[in-house]
């Protein structure tokens, strides 16, 4: 089954809205979104990059395989503490969410989370998250 970029992006990023956006009750602004972020308060920056591509099946049936990274970029206000970070880390690492789970054609692999700290008058760290999806070419 050949799957498109547009596929793949739009399989994170639906999986994204309805496990973390709508379930925490967050603002997050999506890649070239024409969406200011919020003056106060936790939001998201969610971003997907595409990466590399392998061939990893050849013979009749050819198998190509994307890799990439999905960034939820958290941000908090400055002097709030990191309970509220903590805890949308916790539900972007959680297993079936975004941890070791195959959904809709995108395989997630282990997220990783890096402080950043302080930018301008937020506290940010992200949450980057691994995937792949397999393109079988008949």
């Amino acid at each position: 089954m050949a799957i498109t970029y547009q596929a793949i992006e739009d399989a994170i990023r639906s999986r994204f809205n309805t496990q973390i956006t709508k379930a925490q009750f967050i603002t997050t602004i999506f890649d070239n979104q024409d969406k200011e972020p919020p003056t106060q308060g936790k939001w998201i920056r969610f971003t997907i990059t595409p990466g590399e591509t392998e061939q990893v099946e050849f013979g009749t049936k050819k198998r190509f395989r994307h890799f990439g990274i999905a960034t939820a970029q958290i941000f908090d206000e400055i002097g709030k503490g990191t309970k509220v970070i903590s805890v949308l880390i916790n539900a972007i690492n959680t297993s079936g969410i975004f941890r070791s789970v195959s959904v809709g054609g995108v395989v997630y692999r282990t997220p990783s989370v890096l402080r950043i700290g302080r930018v301008a008058n937020w506290y940010q760290v992200n949450v980057n998250i691994p995937y792949y999806s397999d393109d079988v070419e008949a």
